[in-house]
Order: C-alpha cells, then structure tokens, then sequence
C-alpha cells in the first residue's frame, strides 16, 4: 500500500481466483488477470494527476482470526503533479478486506497443505 503509486503490487501473494466485491458483496471482479488490469488501470490515472513522491499512502493490517480475514486500513493524501492547475490535495479514507481459503493453503516452500 504505501507504494502503490510508484511500484506494481507484489501479485504472487494473491490466489488466482480472487474477487474483488462492493460493500453490498456483489462481486465486481473475478480472476487475478482482472484485478491486475484493474489495479493497473487506477494506478496510470492516479500518476497522471497525482505526485507519487510528495502522496503520502499509510495502511494498517489487522488479522482477525476468527473470520479468518486480514482488515488492511489506509488513509492516502494525494498531492496533485501541479498546484493550482489539477486541484487540491485530496484525502481517501478505505478498508480492504482479504478472506483466506484455508482449504487452499500453501506452505512456504509453495508446497499445497492437506
């Protein structure tokens, strides 16, 4: 998260079948090449009006091991390429929410658990 305006997500850590769901939890996104092109394309017109050094992102990731999901807050202040000219300095506020498959678990080696 902190990175996500200068550098390309890490996409090995994300199960192929991912989904990506509105609050209401209909699904908006399925498949990991989707989610790539999705967060690819917010990215490009994120660096295009935003100032990737001066933005700041901060996150902070909460496990729940009862519901077995991992909670990833971030607040993000976007600070636009030209002062004036694209606008203010804009705040997002969110929360992500990753639910983990354990059936489907791997070990460190990549080796599936049974």
């Amino acid at each position: 998260y902190p990175d996500f305006l200068s550098r390309t997500p890490d996409y090995s850590l994300y199960h192929e079948n991912i989904s990506l769901k509105a609050s209401d939890g209909q699904i908006q996104l399925s498949k990991l090449t989707s989610y790539k092109k999705a967060l690819g394309l917010v990215r490009s017109a994120l660096s295009l009006v935003y100032d990737a050094d001066r933005s700041i992102i901060q996150s902070r990731m909460v496990y729940d091991p009862t519901r077995t999901e991992l909670r990833v807050s971030y607040n993000a202040m976007l600070v636009p390429k030209i002062m004036g000219v694209t606008g203010r300095t804009v705040h997002v506020d969110g929360i992500s929410i990753y639910a983990f498959d354990l059936s489907a678990s791997v070990d460190r080696e990549g080796k599936k658990n049974e």
